[in-house]
């Protein structure tokens, strides 16, 4: 309400800053609209934010650390508040900034500062940065290229959180940069040293926190397009730089992370759609896209060729639980040795590998036996879900490659024997009833797969049919359960009858349970907010009573129309209304008076919009007093009758507390039920109805 009126509008504390001759900086940064002016693009404001002297400040506010005795806006308030201001992307600001080498080696400055660096200035330093390589990709990596020392004090920092995330900004392997970079500057960083540099932070001598976040990284640049820093990555030297800091004796630390990169190395690419925001350099980035298909397969071809010359360590791992751990508690009981997360990484990306179906894959895994301890580690650990998630895309992929893969898994590993013995139940060590096993979701999938490979391959079949215990298996627990897991054959929730494996998108959308009076009780129009506060909703019954006073009143309409066509001998006609007989009359104290001879405001019309009883003053007819109308039956009826005091109000001239009631001249023989239910019922309804 308030804010549609100009006279109470306040003016912005801002404007009264900037109407001063002399003031400063701090007072703008003092004020809580500042950013909300920058935003609202306040050209006094922005003429003076625009300057040399002001950029320059901003950026001292965001790289150099406050000291302990400073004020406390100057330690958390003002860094804030210049962060907040970059953020806005003025475009005048970001020209000053990059066009002054002295501004952006002082920005840039904050990377050789102390390690480690100001958790709360390196955050603000990152977002600038990051809004930098939005809006302004071109002119920040031409600064780059130019100090490519900033890559390393970049690599340099990289204990900080907030600086990883500005390397995989810089590297394009995030959503944002990467609709907006060129390809020629992805190929200007597979130039340099950036993946040396990455790939030495996972040796010994350096933090946890800095081997984790490398690794990071170099998993971005592998989940990313093909790139020419994900093919750079995928050569046979840089991979084997990875597994011989990988594969050190004593580095399970460095070993998970490095497994996380071979497994984005060998996992589908990001690819794009015709959805996709292009940037301004729509050649290079389409010429990207268009090679990601050959781009992807040849690079998943180089990273696999260097996983496989490590397979018979890799498999080696399986076998070996983690070291310092021995036991680990679980609500089942204990695990005496667990399974480790290095083993776990092992087994997902030899699935991986299988998946991916690159050369030499199958044999390497064949001849390793991989697939037979992976088998071991899925009964050892009956409860471990991520194992046996990974091992049961293993199996599936093996399932789908060639006929050698089929045979070695049918013959050498028992795949169907293997199946129908699982046990279904664990005995666990606290005690107590057997449990179910975890796996058991995953053998029934396994089953559906190795039968539906049999019911197309007849080589596969003849090896099935001589297996007693895979075909009682079949016949006994895999269709007990699938008939258990078939919902269309459940008698709760939803009929056999009405189920088909093809409608369940849309018919079990609960807001078919929804009733009509939702919208009302989020209304979208905030245009009309007086007549939201004036209006109520009954949400208990109302309809129910509106359509019986509805038709209540159709019914005395009709009985109205017949009186009046019994004492006037049904003469009149629409006609009449050409000569006067039919003018609408209002009635007062001293008698009928037509309209004619009224004041405007003597008269008030009823329109369809309306929704509430209105009274309406003008009577349709040659008599102001109402027609009789039988007396209504039910609640209705009865609440009425008691609001006018006496069962013959309908008769007098006025009804109760002085409204009009309205009846319709017999010349009016078209039946209007909106008017006849809005004209006809008394023109208050008591509250207590």
């Amino acid at each position: 309400m308030f804010w549609r009126v100009a006279e109470y509008s306040q003016p912005s504390p801002i404007e009264a800053i900037l109407d001063k001759e002399d003031f400063t900086l701090e007072e703008l940064l003092d004020e809580d609209d500042l950013i909300q002016e920058v935003k609202s693009l306040n050209n006094r404001l922005l003429a003076f934010l625009r300057q040399r002297e002001t950029v320059d400040q901003l950026i001292t506010y965001l790289v150099e650390l406050p000291g302990d005795s400073d004020d406390p806006k100057r330690q958390f308030k003002y860094p804030y508040a210049a962060c907040e201001i970059f953020a806005c992307e003025v475009e005048e600001m970001f020209t000053v900034l990059l066009e002054d080498d002295k501004l952006m080696g002082r920005l840039f400055g904050f990377l050789e500062s102390e390690q480690p660096l100001n958790t709360s200035l390196a955050g603000y330093f990152g977002r600038v940065v990051g809004s930098l390589l939005v809006r302004r990709t071109g002119e920040l990596m031409g600064y780059l290229k130019q100090h490519q020392e900033v890559l390393e004090n970049l690599v340099g920092q990289l204990q900080t959180t907030s600086i990883a995330e500005v390397v995989v900004q810089l590297v394009g392997s995030d959503e944002q940069s990467f609709m907006y970079y060129g390809n020629h500057h992805m190929y200007w960083l597979a130039e340099t040293n950036l993946m040396d540099l990455l790939i030495e932070r996972l040796g010994p001598g350096f933090p946890p926190e800095v081997q984790a976040n490398a690794a990071d990284i170099l998993a971005a640049i592998a989940h990313t397009q093909p790139s020419p820093l994900a093919t750079k990555l995928s050569t046979w030297r840089y991979m084997e730089m990875l597994f011989a800091r990988a594969l050190e004796p004593g580095r399970g630390d460095v070993l998970v992370p490095t497994l996380n990169v071979c497994i984005a190395l060998l996992e589908p690419k990001r690819v794009s759609t015709e959805n996709d925001f292009m940037s301004p350099d729509v050649s290079a980035i389409g010429a990207l896209h268009s090679s990601q298909p050959a781009g992807d397969s040849s690079l998943k071809a180089e990273a696999a060729k260097g996983i496989l010359k490590e397979m018979p360590r890799l498999v080696e791992l399986l076998k070996q639980p983690p070291s310092g751990k021995t036991t680990m508690s679980t609500t089942f009981g204990e695990l005496s040795p667990p399974l480790g997360t290095h083993r776990w990484k092992v087994a997902e990306l030899l699935s991986v590998l299988a998946a991916s179906h690159s050369s030499g894959v199958e044999a390497a895994l064949i001849s390793n036996g991989a697939v037979r301890t992976c088998l071991g580690l899925f009964l050892e650990f009956p409860f471990n879900n991520l194992l046996h998630h990974v091992v049961t895309c293993l199996l599936q992929a093996c399932l789908d490659g060639s006929s050698e893969m089929v045979s070695h898994l049918l013959k050498d590993c028992a795949l169907p024997t293997w199946l129908a013995s699982c046990p279904s139940e664990v005995v666990v060590s606290t005690g107590g009833a057997p449990l179910r096993a975890g796996y058991m979701g995953h053998i029934t999938q396994l089953g559906n797969s190795l039968a539906d490979l049999g019911s197309r391959s007849p080589e596969v079949k003849k090896l099935l049919d001589v297996d007693k215990q895979w075909a009682l298996f079949v016949n006994t627990t895999l269709n007990e359960r699938n008939s258990m897991e078939d919902v269309h054959k459940w008698s709760c929730g939803r009929p056999a009858a009405l189920g088909s494996p093809g409608d369940d998108d849309l018919q079990d959308s609960d807001f078919r349970f929804q009733t009509h009076d939702v919208f009302h009780r989020y209304p979208d129009d905030d245009e009309n907010d007086e007549d939201e506060e004036m209006e109520t909703h009954n949400f208990f019954g109302a309809d129910d009573v509106n359509h019986e006073m509805s038709s209540l009143a159709v019914e005395d309409t009709l009985q109205l129309n017949k009186w009046d066509d019994a004492n006037s001998g049904g003469s009149g006609t629409s006609s009449d209304s050409d000569d006067g007989g039919n003018e609408a009359v209002v009635p007062t104290p001293d008698g009928p008076v037509p309209v004619s001879q009224t004041d405007d405001d003597a008269v008030v019309v009823a329109n369809s919009d309306d929704d509430d009883l209105l009274a309406g003053d003008i009577v349709f007819g040659g008599s102001p007093t109402c027609a009789p109308v039988e007396p209504m039956d039910g609640p209705v009826g009865d609440a009425l009758d008691g609001a006018a005091g006496s069962p013959d109000w309908r008769n007098s001239p006025v009804s109760p507390k002085g409204q009009a009631s309205v009846s319709v001249d017999e010349a009016e023989p078209q039946f209007n039920s909106f008017q006849y239910w809005r004209t006809s019922i008394p023109m208050e309804v008591p509250e207590d109805l």
